[in-house]
């Protein structure tokens, strides 16, 4: 047994493409499948599918990288997952410290 391979052949996934800011719980189709089972398991199980788990995942990585670049992937998940950062203008992300450098937080407005 501890010479079996098993190597995973998976489409391309793009857990954003459908969005919509005008719906946005709906229109991402993995998100709605989990909300579906979680509030209404008996009508809504069939819905609770390994691609949409792929596709939550596969979401959370890009939210990730989007906001904490490309080194925030720890080496299991950079092994497994190829992430197209989106472009995002350097304001709109969150920069990790430096070691050595000095940090402080910048408060966000309405949040105080």
């Amino acid at each position: 047994m501890s010479r079996v391979l098993i190597q995973i052949a998976a489409p391309q996934i793009s857990p954003f493409a459908n969005w919509k800011a005008t719906d946005p719980t709906k229109s991402l189709s993995s998100f709605a499948a989990y909300h579906g089972v979680k509030h209404n398991r008996e009508h809504e199980f069939e819905r609770a599918t390994l691609a949409n788990g792929f596709a939550a995942v596969a979401a959370c990585a890009v939210l990730l990288v989007a906001q904490f670049g490309q080194d925030c992937l720890t080496r299991e998940l950079a092994d497994f997952l190829l992430v197209e950062a989106p472009t995002c203008p350097v304001e709109a992300m969150y920069l990790m410290p430096v070691a050595d450098g000095t940090w402080s937080p910048t408060p966000l407005p309405g949040l105080d």
